[in-house]
């Protein structure tokens, strides 16, 4: 069998060979341009890594930065403050002395109330005992006044006379 010019034995022809060197030399490139890309990427990821390491560093820095001396502080405040137990304790006497100057001043108003011969059995009372104290001194101030003030010249004369009055039976 004879073969035709050009044509080798597994059937390929030189243009054909051209051809398929040619589509090789296409996909090497497009590969080549693959793995640049690919690596254009890979360095943008790393350059994006790096930034963010870079964020996250200073804001550790900054962090620490705010947390330094934060013991001292907070061991300022402890000492300036009063333990729970202490400030309970505290309130309690309080309550407890004001509940003995209460019961103190209770006991010396019903002292004076039982020196006074006041005896009240309800508020209603209390209040018309006072009224007509009240009005009793108002009545007492109201002639000094007149004496004093209201009867002018004449008033100061009558209570010079009144002053010097000899009181009967010494």
């Amino acid at each position: 069998m004879k073969q035709p010019l050009g044509q080798g034995v597994t059937g390929l022809t030189l243009d054909l060979l051209a051809e398929r060197i040619d589509h090789e030399r296409q996909l090497r490139v497009a590969s080549e341009e693959r793995l640049l890309h690919e690596k254009e990427l890979r360095e943008q990821v790393e350059t994006a890594v790096e930034k963010a390491r870079s964020i996250q560093f200073n804001e550790y820095e900054r962090r620490l930065e705010a947390l330094n001396g934060e013991a001292g502080r907070i061991r300022e405040v402890l000492e300036k403050t009063v333990p729970r137990e202490v400030f309970e304790q505290y309130i309690k006497s309080q309550a407890d002395a004001s509940q003995a100057a209460l019961q103190v001043a209770t006991e010396r108003r019903d002292a004076s109330d039982r020196e006074l011969g006041i005896k009240f059995d309800n508020q209603g009372q209390m209040i018309r005992a006072l009224s007509e104290r009240l009005q009793t001194w108002q009545g007492s101030l109201n002639v000094w006044r007149f004496l004093a003030g209201g009867g002018g010249v004449l008033g100061l004369v009558s209570i010079a006379l009144w002053l010097l009055h000899p009181v009967p039976g010494q």
